[in-house]
């Protein structure tokens, strides 16, 4: 499947078994934004693959699920309705799912990173690895006007 633009879902999204979805070359440098609304989410496994264009380009993947009544319409999510948003897995990459240039943004709630897989970025209210799950950090990510960079990480038992 080839992305020639923005595309929001309500529901989810779930892509599987060595499946390619490829940002358009015809967008050149402008990163097209996938935003899911739905408590699915996004699920990627078995080695699919969320291929950039000829200009190095990936995807933006945003999910706005939360455990507040406002959801998804929320302006902001915080409190009680954030802490019980916490371990809602609104993106999944499981069996070497990747998306080598993609920035995955859980809004409000949570990413489960399972078995191998390359990731561009990420950020979530909570980040779980299981298996072989990796994160490689050191680069910076734009989000509109902020930029995210990874300096620490805290382990909770």
């Amino acid at each position: 499947m080839t992305v020639q633009g923005d595309v929001w879902i309500t529901g989810k999204l779930e892509v599987e078994n060595s499946s390619r979805v490829v940002v358009s070359d015809s967008l050149g440098t402008t990163r097209p934004t996938i935003m899911i609304d739905g408590l699915g989410g996004v699920f990627l496994k078995n080695s699919i693959k969320l291929q950039s264009n000829a200009s190095g380009t990936g995807f933006q993947i945003i999910t706005y699920y939360s455990e507040a009544s406002c959801s998804p319409d929320c302006a902001d999510v915080t409190g009680q309705d954030l802490f019980d948003s916490r371990n809602v897995a609104t993106i999944n990459l499981d069996n070497s799912a990747e998306g080598p240039n993609t920035i995955f943004y859980a809004r409000w709630s949570k990413v489960l990173i399972a078995n191998s897989g390359q990731i561009g970025a990420l950020i979530g209210q909570t980040v779980e690895l299981k298996n072989s799950g990796t994160i490689t950090f050191g680069t910076s990510v734009s989000t509109g006007t902020s930029f995210w960079v990874i300096d620490g990480y805290r382990r909770n038992y």
